[in-house]
């Protein structure tokens, strides 16, 4: 449990602790409670073979209580991907940077981490981008395994992947999923593609 929502949900990662990690690894889903297909995807992950050193976080639900109602926001009716700090903006971002708990849920985890990577998981767009600074063979990579179309140099006012690169300085992917029913199928690709991400880093 990393932290709770504001209905009081458990907002709960799956970690795979290594004994000295080389490489640490975040995926986060959910963040848009209407958006069903992220979650099952970044919980199939768990499946992925991983070598020795790989330490991993995957947060499948970022923001339970929208999930839980089907709505796009959180309990406050705020759109967490416009809450976190780089280019915040007043008029959806909420009251303020980081306001609701479940942003700083997933921004307290990926400081904790310090990962090599952190990929945001969305849906239905269809695309895998590389954000900012990030090494375009990550989204390549993705995109090789997923069967997934690259799109370059995305940016959102108040995203999680924009923070995660422009402020916290961290490597970011966005992943928009193709769809809205998580099938196997679909499933099984995002895995590939995370299983091709992996392999770059040996």
């Amino acid at each position: 449990m990393i932290g709770a929502s504001v209905h009081g949900r458990d907002i709960v990662a799956l970690h795979r602790p290594v004994e000295s990690s080389r490489v640490r690894v975040v995926v986060i889903g959910g963040i848009h409670g209407n958006e069903p297909v992220s979650p099952p995807i970044v919980r199939s992950l768990v499946d992925v073979p991983m070598p020795a050193d790989v330490e991993v976080w995957l947060l499948p639900e970022m923001n339970p209580d929208g999930i839980a109602a089907g709505t796009r926001a959180n309990a406050n009716g705020r759109d967490l991907n416009r809450n976190f700090g780089w280019g915040w903006l007043p008029y959806d971002g909420g009251p303020a940077p980081f306001s609701e708990p479940e942003t700083t849920a997933a921004a307290d985890l990926v400081l904790r981490a310090q990962p090599h990577v952190v990929v945001w998981v969305h849906q239905p767009l269809s695309y895998v981008s590389s954000i900012g600074s990030t090494p375009d063979a990550l989204e390549e990579a993705w995109s090789r395994g997923s069967g997934i179309p690259v799109r370059r140099d995305v940016t959102q006012h108040g995203g999680g992947e924009s923070w995660t690169n422009f402020t916290a300085g961290f490597p970011s992917m966005l992943i928009e999923a193709n769809g809205w029913e998580a099938t196997p199928q679909m499933v099984a690709a995002h895995r590939n593609g995370f299983a091709e991400l992996i392999a770059l880093f040996g």
